[in-house]
């Protein structure tokens, strides 16, 4: 799965953003605290 995500980000950079397979597992037993740093990066906006 993180390898698909990696092919799409490198395909799409501007458009797409892909958290690896952990994301979801640290957001649910951690919350967003957990996470936070992970998208100080992301870009917003459309």
């Amino acid at each position: 799965m993180n390898m698909y995500g990696d092919l799409v980000m490198d395909a799409v950079p501007d458009k797409v953003h892909f958290f690896n397979s952990f994301f979801y597992d640290k957001l649910r037993t951690r919350g967003y605290e957990g996470v936070q740093r992970w998208t100080k990066n992301v870009r917003g906006g459309a």
